[in-house]
């Protein structure tokens, strides 16, 4: 395979990584690239990881795409890949060792790496060919902590109450919106929708709804399903619950940009549904005292819903010595220490033993990333649809849910 060929891809915004090819420079160094999906604070404290990882006759590069996941298919298909990328979607993970295009990780960097939490359903063992570098916890909702003390507001301990702050913060004439709420991504549209939808078959149906809809046992004109989507409805698209009362601005603004008003000093927003990974963006919350975050709460107070959660993971395209050296130096990176001051960063040992400020966050239970657990085409309609339907706020929600069953065709 010839080494770390760099193409055109749509839009990289890390300056650095795009001075020029990447591959053997003049005098000989071995460039190792790194493509991801880390953009802003978060590819500047990657980048500072890998640095320590360089020595003379290496260099280390990391490449930022705001459209990874279709940036690393052309690449792939053009048979330019990078060396490592970082991926977090397991049935892509899985599609791409089996059509060959991932090496194996060697023996002796998996002894060294971080456990794999992962429990899911792809037929192969991802910690053959996938070493975990980060854990995010999908089901935090940010808020701000300052706005809440004003106003004598506690973080909602059920879904119920949570259903009722809305309510009141809405009626608030000239105040903040309820939540700041973004659908779009260069990448992957709806997949904030996923995010919502998924913690909530969780807490309405449990862990045994949430296990049976990842396999597609579960559809969705089911009667969990139908209150899913009816308390998604509730929650955050009826008139007022948002920041803007277009909905074509939700689903025009990205995830990530949605959050702006929730930083202002006269907030448009007081609640941002977001995974840990979004301290990184907010401006590190666990050293700022104005934001806060709770779990998104079930339905009963007493128990502690599951969390959902992914994993972000190093894979290799490249047989060298020099990538496998990279490799084995993040699968024992202490990372946690270098993304400190700018946040967002759990561990992967989290699930296994809590400490650390995130450790409050999560309990006995917790189940991964449906969507990303998804056959492709099955995914892509789940987004589609969630696009679809919220445009019209779900109106006609028996019609979504009956294109929903229709796509019920998932592969393990």
């Amino acid at each position: 395979m010839m080494r770390a060929r760099l193409v055109a891809v749509a839009t990289c915004l890390v300056a650095v990584a795009c001075a020029g090819p990447a591959g053997e420079s003049a005098d000989d160094t071995v460039v190792v690239e790194v493509f991801g999906p880390f953009l802003g604070n978060e590819a500047d404290a990657f980048s500072a990881d890998i640095a320590r990882i360089e020595r003379p006759g290496l260099e280390v590069r990391y490449v930022g795409s705001d459209s990874f996941e279709r940036d690393l298919q052309r690449r792939v298909e053009i048979g330019q890949p990078p060396d490592l990328a970082i991926m977090s979607e397991r049935n892509e993970i899985q599609r791409y060792a089996l059509s060959g295009d991932l090496l194996a990780v060697p023996e002796p960097i998996r002894e060294t790496a971080p456990v794999s939490t992962d429990p899911g359903r792809p037929s192969i063992d991802l910690a053959s060919v996938a070493v975990p570098y980060r854990l995010k916890i999908n089901s935090l909702v940010w808020y701000r902590a300052d706005v809440f003390d004003e106003n004598g507001w506690e973080p909602p301990e059920t879904l119920e109450s949570l259903g009722d702050l809305v309510d009141e913060i809405a009626a608030i004439d000239g105040g903040p919106a309820p939540w700041c709420v973004g659908l779009a991504d260069p990448s992957r549209p709806g997949w904030p929708a996923s995010d919502w939808i998924e913690d909530l078959v969780v807490r309405i149906g449990g862990t045994d709804a949430y296990d049976a809809w990842v396999a597609g046992d579960l559809g969705y004109t089911s009667g969990t399903m139908t209150r899913v989507f009816q308390e998604f409805r509730r929650l955050v698209l009826q008139p007022g619950a948002t920041n803007t009362d277009r909905i074509v601005d939700v689903l025009r603004v990205s995830h990530r940009d949605s959050a702006t008003p929730l930083l202002a000093d006269e907030p448009g927003c007081v609640l941002y549904k977001a995974s840990s990974a979004a301290a990184s963006w907010l401006g590190n919350p666990m050293l700022d005292g104005r934001l806060d975050a709770f779990v998104l709460p079930g339905e009963l107070p007493e128990v502690r819903p599951p969390v959902t959660v992914s994993v972000e993971s190093i894979v290799r395209f490249d047989e060298s010595s020099e990538t496998q050296e990279v490799l084995a130096s993040l699968a024992a990176s202490d990372a946690e220490a270098i993304w400190q001051d700018v946040g967002g960063f759990v561990p992967i040992s989290l699930l296994e033993s809590p400490s650390g400020p995130y450790s409050r966050f999560v309990g006995d239970t917790y189940r991964m990333d449906a969507s990303e657990s998804m056959a492709p085409n099955r995914r892509s309609g789940l987004y589609s649809t969630l696009v679809s339907g919220a445009a019209n706020r779900f109106d006609d929600l028996q019609l979504d849910l009956e294109i929903l069953e229709s796509l019920e065709d998932f592969e393990p």
